[in-house]
């Protein structure tokens, strides 16, 4: 597991990276350096991990899998 801190800009449809298909969701955010970070969450999962849905413009952290870059949980930051 690896975390990522940072301010969440929008989201969309991928499904060609991380199951099930087609209902996974490219979560984006930026911590301000570099490049922009791409998470991946199926819906179903999102209802269980983080049902509130992301807020563009707030700060996150994003707990995921390495290999994968699937979200497996979520805090708001300070």
């Amino acid at each position: 597991m690896k975390e990522y801190t940072g301010e969440f800009l929008y989201e969309h449809r991928n499904s060609r990276t991380a199951p099930p298909l087609p209902f996974t969701m490219e979560y984006i955010f930026w911590n301000g350096e570099g490049y922009k970070y791409g998470f991946y969450l199926d819906i179903f999962s999102m209802k269980e991990i983080y049902p509130e849905g992301f807020t563009v413009g707030q700060k996150y952290t994003i707990y995921y899998e390495d290999a994968t870059n699937v979200i497996i949980g979520v805090e708001i930051a300070e």
